[in-house]
This record gives C-alpha cells, structure tokens and sequence, in this order.
C-alpha cells in the first residue's frame, strides 16, 4: 500500500473506528452507527457523588438513573426490592413522597413523566436495550415497561416506554410495571 493511500486511510477511517468505540460505551448491543445520539452522555450532568440521578441540560428535567426498587452502583441499577407496581400505586408513591420525612433520592417533587419525557431518553441509535448505558444501566431494562401519567385515548389504559425494545404502547393501568421518576429542575 502506497504511503498516500495509507495516510487517506487513517485520515477518514479512524475518525469512524473512534466513534464507534464511543457509540460502544453507551450501548451494548444492537448499535446503528449511522444514527445520531438521542441521549449523548455529554448533554446530562450528573447531579450527586453517588450518581443516582441526571439532569438532562436540553429538557431541563432530572431523572433517577434506577426505576424504584433498583439502587445505583457499580455503574448500573442493581435490584434492590421488588417494586413493580401498578400506576395507582406509582401516582400513590409520588403523593407519599411530597410529605415523606425522608424523600426519594432528597427531593419531594418527583412525579410521573409524561410519555413525550420518558420517550426522551430512549437512545434511538441503541437497541436491547435502547437506552444509553452510561447514565442509566442495563440491569434494570428488562423486558417490563415503564409507567407514564399519560392515559391512552379515551380508556383505562395508560401509555409506557418499553427502554430494552425503545417502544411506546400502552397497558391496563392494573398491571405491575417498572416507575422512573422525574422532576423539573427549577
């Protein structure tokens, strides 16, 4: 190979080795390189030493990194208790939560993201799961959707965010789900 064709080669080739091993950090599986990052690391700010939340700088809304019933360490949501719930209990926890002696992660004004928030931090270039790994784990996006407060027309049913197939639908408000809570950051 001739001296100028290899120069040509690490030119415009190892800019795409190099991120592909940026796209790699934030997925662990299923990465399309071609599409851009949704949730880029660089756009959240990690907001306590123990990293159990972020803000995300382009919404202005934080969010734990764990749903409820997961604890973050080791770089990841580790279970900790069993706190699938249905969306009654998950509006029931956030009431609880604005008068609780000691409320979740510091803060009492978390709440139940609607499904245009939750939607917000699927990584679309990422699949199972589609989320972006550094902020928030593997462990905990198994195959159980997450809850939103948004109900889904005109029925029973309450729209979700399934984050290891980055999928929206709904479900009968009575099933047990996984909770992400969010707040506005003032």
């Amino acid at each position: 190979m001739s001296k100028n064709i290899f120069l040509s080669f690490l030119f415009f080739c190892l800019p795409v080795v190099a991120a592909a091993e940026s796209i790699g950090s934030i997925c662990s599986s299923g990465v399309e390189a071609a599409i851009p990052a949704t949730t880029p690391t660089n756009q959240f700010t990690f907001d306590f030493e123990d990293g159990e939340v972020v803000t995300d700088n382009k919404t202005g809304l934080m969010w734990s990194r764990c749903p409820l019933g997961y604890q973050w360490e080791d770089n990841t949501c580790n279970y900790t208790s069993d706190k699938s719930m249905s969306w009654m209990e998950a509006l029931d926890f956030v009431a609880q939560n604005k008068t609780a002696e000691t409320p979740h992660l510091t803060y009492s004004d978390w709440r139940l993201p609607n499904i245009k928030e939750l939607a917000s931090i699927i990584e679309r270039r990422c699949s199972e799961p589609s989320v972006n790994q550094y902020l928030f784990g593997y462990t905990a996006f198994s195959s159980l959707s997450y809850w939103s407060n948004t109900h889904y027309i005109s029925s029973t049913d309450v729209r979700v965010v399934n984050y290891y197939f980055g999928s929206l639908h709904s479900s009968s408000a009575t099933n047990e789900l996984l909770v992400r809570l969010v707040r506005d950051v003032p």
